[in-house]
């Protein structure tokens, strides 16, 4: 899938060991490519954004994405 942190089941990245959650287009790269791609799918609603698996999009997504971005790889 394009989102490493997103597979099929929501589960969050803790739970599938992903070695670099803040990497959200998985490129290899932490950059500004995935803060816009975050914030696309945020704003739109979209299921990819439930950063944290708990089926809800909201702040609480924001704030966990910003966590692991903030931390790079």
């Amino acid at each position: 899938g394009k989102y490493l942190s997103h597979w099929p089941g929501n589960a969050t990245p803790a739970e599938l060991n992903v070695t670099c959650a803040g990497d959200y287009d998985g490129s290899g790269f932490v950059n500004g490519d995935d803060f816009d791609d975050f914030t696309a799918d945020f704003e739109a609603g979209s299921t990819f954004a439930d950063f944290d698996g708990n089926g809800f999009v909201n702040g609480d997504d924001i704030d966990a994405f910003m966590v692991h971005f903030a931390a790079g790889c």
